[in-house]
Formats: structure tokens, C-alpha cells, sequence
């Protein structure tokens, strides 16, 4: 496409004020420690306009960032560069910069099974600016100084040999503008709102990574010796040692050799102990037997706890030297375009600045640790039914559309259906917790949440077992595809025409046109038909929840994004009730500008739930 715009690139190069933690000079947040600085700001722009800034100090960064207001400044890795000079100076003196990240616009042009699995390549296709450059630029005497410039840094660590690092930012930003250029050149018309609206939220995750999220460390803290008093309590009814059961090859001795238990699945080393099989094994056994086993499961519950969150917490709040995470926000980082967050520099272990908060357990005290920064309150906006709503419009299935619109519960109706029963019945039943009918509402909202990706009857019954630990036959699990199927015919249509449609354009799309490329057919065909389904429900979700991002950030600026996890975005709001109460109406009713956007015309809401956690992430009121 014709992108009509002065294009500037810009590079920081840091390092760390720490002889001996040079890993802090990829932590912007080590600023504010004194622990890490800017060496050099490189610019370079229109009519071989260049910059490049030695070791600059606030007032510089200041006066950079008045010069680039309102212009189109492309960085690699843009988070990067915008959290470092956040850093120095502010959100406020970053906002007006149309920042844009190569490194993100190239996954919008390459995203594909043959980028993502290495196909007919070495491995895996990596986004660094050499790579990404020496892909998509024509072959010069710059790209080749360039290509041998990063290969000798790889004998640098950040910050030693100044005049290297100063001489490779001018050139980093020399290429970047090029590949800048080139990349909005080949970028298809149909993705351009996509890709801006995506690099609008640049500045506001940039913002999330640099002001991490305050931790309760007396409440971890407290919760270690619970999570021990609770496993030795459960251990010594079986009398056993909690360490038996953190030990695979020792708790797998104990079960199958010593009390005899008979084993579900083979490891190597012996009858595996994941928690699926030991729950099968526990309900094989009726009575003490199976007691025993759910007993061990949750020890081994209470150690995951410990191991994973409660220690992850205490390392990176003492990495961090405070009680704060930073979480760093990975913008598409799947090939849907989902968020994902990094915990560690380098990926050494001992350099854990956060936990995995993509994985934080919906269930549990550990969100409870996570407080909000002061002055302000957690909002936490939860798309409604998401993939569920994404399914009704991309497949224009008319049960889903007409329940939606007539405000009736999916799931109930789901299970209304397979039962044989009116709905209106149904929910009667279910308000005074009849067994069967409650039994029928888990079976309806799993088909729900698991047929629209074209689940077989294998892996169906193992969801059920996994899930709810309902055990269904092979002809049940066949039957229940079978509800699904009369139940919503659109959907099943759907998966025909996208894996027809998808085969012949050579990938699957969004609602904003992101692609994912398909090129396994032959080899891997399900896994390919599955991705082709999959991609326009879930990369339309990650579509969803950047354009909400952009759209709630600009209408109500005095918010601070922090968060993505599940299917939320989570802000820090001002401790003004009527503000929020504005905020939660506005999130549930954006489907306008949703169809304005997209030029798509939704037959039903998108809308956001919103809860309000005054105290912590996990305490809260619905609005």
C-alpha cells in the first residue's frame, strides 16, 4: 500500500550502571533504581535526516520527543525504546508520537505454519532486525555492514565498547527506516486498520511493562506456611512425607509398587503421576482407596501453589529489590495475535523479574497478592462469552445469534436442548440445584466452549473428564456431538467453507485481516484444518481486545492499562465511583465502533463485563 507519511526510525542502546548485573541494561524499569541508563538515542528520517544522542539526560530525551510529536517514528521492538524513554521522562511527553514496531508490522506479513515451525527452514523463523531485514531488503553494502555489525556484538555485552554500540545504533536506525519503508509498501490495504490499530497500543503497554504491579508480600508470605501446614496435615493421614509426592519417580514407586494401585498411562521411568491420570486411578477406587489418591493430588496442588507462585512472587520481589513484578507484555506473540508476558532477562532463572501472569489460576489466593498502584482501583473487563459470541457472527449461526439477542443463556439452552427439556423448565430446575439439571448445565456449557473448534469424540470425553471429572462413553461423547451439531448447523457449515476457503487462499483470516498462513495440508491435515477454523475465533478475539484497549485508552485517558490475562483487560482506574460506573457502561456498548472499524455488520454485542476490586485483583463488585 501507499503509506504517503515522513518516515523516522529511531534505536536506543542502554546499559547497566551494575558491573555485576549487566542484565539490567534490558530493564527499563532499573532507571528509576539508578541501576541502568541510555547510551545513545539514534535517529534517522526523511532526506537522510540523522541523529544520534550520547549519553542524553531527561531534558535531551525531552527535547527528542517534542521533535518527533506527531510524526510516524518506527522502532524494532518498539516497547523497548518507548519504556526506556518513558523512563527517563514520561507517559505524557510519549503519547503524541505515532510509534509503530517493524518487528510486529513483519509478523503481520509472514505470520504462517512455515514461519512458526521452522518449515523447510532451520527451525523456527526469528523477528530479530537482522533477520527481519536481510528477509525483505534488496542485498546493499549497508545490509552486509549491518549483518557483520551484528554478529560482532555478539561479543559484547550491552554498554562495553561505547563506540560500537554508538556506531550500531546510527546503523540500526538507518535500517529500520528502510525496512520501515518497505514494509508498509507490501503491507495489503485490508490490514492496515488492523496493524495501526495495534501500534496505537505501543504507548500503553510500554506503559504496563515500565510500571510493573504492586505485591502484598506480607500475604505471600503468610500463605507459605498455611500451603505447609495443609500438605503435612493431608501427608500424615496417609502417613507419608510431603517430599514423596513432589518426587514423580518416588510417588510413582509408592502408588504402583508399594500399594498397589493400577497405572493409566507409561513414562519412561515408570506409571506416570500427572494429575489426570491419578484422578482416573481415584475414581477407579470408590471408598479409602480413592480417598488416598484425591489426598495426594492435593498436596501436589498445595506444592504447585508454593513452587510455582508463592517462590516465583519472593524471587522476583527479590530480584526487583521491591514489591513489585513487571511483567513485560509480548504484543502478538502467538500466531492468533494473543498476548503473551516474559519473566525472566535472558531467560536465566536467577533473573526473574515476574511470574507468569498469563497463567495465573482463575481459581485460588495468589490473585489476591496482586494490589493496585496508589490512588487507584483495579478494573478488570472481561469479555463476555468472547469466542462464543466470535463464533455466532463469523459463522452467522442463528440459534447463537437469536439466544444473544433475546438475552438467553447459551449454556442453559445447550442444556435444555440435549436433555429433552423446555428452557424456561430447565432454568427452574437449575435454581433450586437439582442434580441431574445441574449435571446437564456443565455438559451443555462444555459442548459450548469446546465444539465450536471441531472437537472430536475422543478428545470430548476427555474433557468432560478433565473438567468436571464426569466420565461419558465413547457413544455419549458421540451423542453429544450429535446435539451440537442439530443444535447449531451454522457452525458446522462454517467449518467446511473456512478450511475450503482457507486451501485456496493459502491462509485463515480475522476480523481485521490477520493472517495465519497454511501450508501442511498434505502432512498434517487435521492440525492444519484446525488452525484454519481456529485462527478467525481466537485471532478475532486478540482483534477485539487491542481495538477495546486503543478505544477505552484514548476516551478516558486518566485509566493506566496493566494487565491482559485470559479473556480480561485490566486497567488501574481513578477512586472515583461515578468514572468507573462511565467506563463500564462505555466497554459494554462499543459495538459501533467495532463495525466502524472492522466495516463488519455485527448481528450481535461485544460487550465487556466489568468488576471492580478495590482492595486487590482478586476481591471485587460486578458493575
Amino acid at each position: 500500500m501507499n503509506f504517503n507519511r515522513p518516515i523516522f526510525a529511531l534505536d536506543i542502546e542502554t546499559s547497566s550502571l551494575d558491573l555485576n548485573n549487566n542484565q539490567y541494561a534490558l530493564e527499563a524499569f532499573r532507571v528509576k533504581q539508578n541501576k541502568a541508563k541510555i547510551d545513545s538515542i539514534a535517529i534517522s528520517g526523511p532526506d537522510e535526516y540523522k541523529r544520534n544522542i550520547i549519553d542524553p539526560d531527561k531534558q535531551d530525551c525531552m527535547d527528542i520527543l517534542e521533535f518527533l510529536k506527531n510524526k510516524y517514528v518506527f522502532c524494532h521492538n518498539a516497547i523497548f525504546d518507548i519504556s526506556w524513554l518513558m523512563a527517563y521522562t514520561s507517559f505524557d511527553a510519549c503519547k503524541d508520537i505515532n510509534w509503530s514496531d517493524t518487528m510486529l508490522i513483519a509478523k503481520w506479513l509472514l505470520n504462517s505454519q512455515k514461519t512458526q515451525y521452522g518449515e523447510g527452514t532451520e527451525g523456527k523463523f526469528s523477528y530479530s532486525l537482522v533477520n527481519v531485514a536481510n528477509y525483505f531488503l534488496e542485498p546493499s553494502k549497508m545490509l552486509d555492514d549491518f549483518t557483520t555489525m551484528k554478529k560482532e556484538g555478539d561479543t559484547y555485552q550491552a554498554g562495553e565498547n561505547l563506540e560500537y554500540w554508538q556506531e550500531r545504533g546510527i546503523l540500526d536506525a538507518k535500517i529500520t527506516k528502510l525496512l520501515a519503508i518497505k514494509l508498509m509498501e507490501l503491507l495489503p490495504l485490508t490490514q492496515f486498520n488492523g496493524v495501526m490499530i495495534e501500534q496505537a497500543c505501543l504507548k500503553y503497554v510500554a506503559r504496563a511493562n515500565l510500571m510493573g504491579i504492586p505485591i502484598d508480600s506480607e500475604k505471600i508470605n503468610s500463605l507459605e506456611p498455611k500451603i505447609n501446614s495443609a500438605s503435612k496435615k493431608l501427608a500424615n493421614i496417609l502417613n507419608i512425607d510431603v517430599s514423596m509426592v513432589r518426587s514423580s519417580k518416588q510417588l510413582s514407586h509408592y502408588l504402583f509398587n508399594v500399594q498397589g494401585y493400577k497405572g493409566i498411562n507409561r513414562t519412561k521411568t515408570g506409571w506416570s503421576t500427572a494429575a489426570g491420570d491419578l484422578l482416573m486411578i481415584a475414581i477407579n477406587n470408590p471408598g479409602p482407596k480413592g480417598e488416598a489418591i484425591r489426598r495426594i493430588l492435593d498436596i501436589k496442588q498445595l506444592q504447585t501453589l508454593k513452587s510455582k507462585y508463592i517462590k516465583g512472587f519472593n524471587a522476583a520481589i527479590d530480584y526487583n529489590q521491591e514489591n513489585k513484578i513487571y511483567p513485560q507484555a509480548k504484543m502478538f506473540s502467538t500466531y492468533t495475535g494473543r498476548f503473551t508476558y516474559s519473566t525472566r532477562t535472558l531467560n536465566k532463572d536467577k533473573f526473574k523479574f515476574s511470574i507468569a501472569t498469563h497463567q495465573l489460576p482463575r481459581k485460588g489466593p495468589t490473585k489476591s497478592c496482586l494490589n493496585p498502584i496508589e490512588d487507584h482501583w483495579i478494573l478488570r473487563c472481561d469479555g463476555a462469552q468472547q469466542e462464543l459470541r466470535l463464533i455466532a457472527i463469523i459463522a452467522k449461526e442463528q440459534n447463537l445469534i437469536q439466544e444473544f439477542n433475546n438475552g438467553i443463556d447459551v449454556h442453559s439452552s445447550m442444556s435444555a436442548f440435549i436433555s429433552n427439556q423446555h428452557y424456561d423448565d430447565f432454568i427452574e430446575k437449575l435454581k433450586i440445584k437439582d442434580p441431574a439439571t445441574v449435571n446437564y448445565r456443565y455438559a451443555g456449557k462444555l459442548l459450548n466452549l469446546s465444539c465450536q473448534y471441531r472437537i472430536g469424540a475422543t478428545a470430548l470425553k476427555r474433557k468432560f473428564f478433565e473438567t468436571y471429572e464426569i466420565i461419558i462413553s465413547m457413544l455419549q461423547s458421540k451423542e453429544y456431538l450429535s446435539f451440537y451439531k442439530r443444535r447449531y448447523p451454522g457452525v458446522v457449515q462454517y467449518w467446511n467453507d473456512i478450511v475450503i476457503k482457507s486451501r485456496s487462499l493459502g491462509y485463515t483470516n480475522t476480523f481485521a485481516d490477520r493472517r495465519y498462513g497454511l501450508s501442511q495440508w498434505a502432512n498434517n491435515q487435521w492440525s492444519t484444518e484446525s488452525s484454519a477454523i481456529n485462527t478467525p475465533i481466537q485471532g478475532s478475539a486478540a482483534d477485539h481486545k487491542e481495538l477495546t484497549l486503543m478505544l477505552i485508552s484514548k476516551q478516558y485517558p486518566e485509566i493506566k492499562f496493566f494487565l491482559d490475562i485470559h479473556d480480561e483487560l485490566c486497567f488501574y482506574v481513578p477512586k472515583n465511583l461515578e468514572l468507573v460506573k462511565d467506563i463500564a457502561n462505555t466497554i459494554a456498548n462499543l459495538t459501533d465502533e467495532y463495525k466502524k472499524y472492522w466495516n463488519i455488520d455485527l448481528p450481535i454485542q461485544l460487550p465487556f463485563d466489568a468488576l471492580l476490586c478495590k482492595t486487590n485483583f482478586k476481591e471485587g463488585i460486578n458493575l
